[in-house]
């Protein structure tokens, strides 16, 4: 198997190994250059921005020095408050986010079934002379004429 292995053969582990190095080197090398092209854009960007973010100057909010002091105010607070339960607010968090979900689920088949059962009684009470409803309501008061024998 040892000699197998280190063969010069196209289906050897180590013509194997060596191919995948190769493609590895190759992707590493196409990654380098994607980040490098990246790089070049967002340093075009940051440079618009710092001519306006300086320290003391109307802009000083683009620097975005606020959000990681915000961010770690929000984490430090979240320390306190929760502690070493993390896990139990994620659970928490879990179990919610299903019930809701549920909730939803169960409101929109009992929409359903009550729309199926308004239908039917609506459909049951309009039929064709089924003697509930007359066909025609005159919107006059109708005159009686009465005769007498003489």
């Amino acid at each position: 198997m040892v000699i197998y292995a280190n063969s010069n053969n196209d289906d050897s582990v180590k013509e194997i190994i060596v191919d995948l190095k190769g493609h590895y080197e190759t992707f590493l090398g196409t990654y380098d250059t994607i980040l490098g092209e990246f790089l070049g854009i967002i340093q075009r960007f940051t440079t618009l921005v710092r001519r306006y973010s300086g320290d003391n100057d109307a802009f000083s909010f683009l620097n975005g020095k606020f959000i990681g002091t915000n961010l770690k105010i929000i984490l430090k607070y979240l320390k306190y408050s929760l502690g070493v339960d993390l896990y139990t607010v994620g659970v928490m968090l879990i179990v919610v986010g299903c019930s809701l979900a549920l909730s939803v689920s169960s409101t929109i088949i009992l929409i359903v079934i009550i729309n199926i059962e308004l239908k039917k009684n609506m459909d049951s009470r309009t039929g064709p002379n089924n003697g509930m409803v007359p066909e025609s309501q005159p919107n006059y008061p109708q005159q009686v004429i009465s005769y007498e024998n003489n």
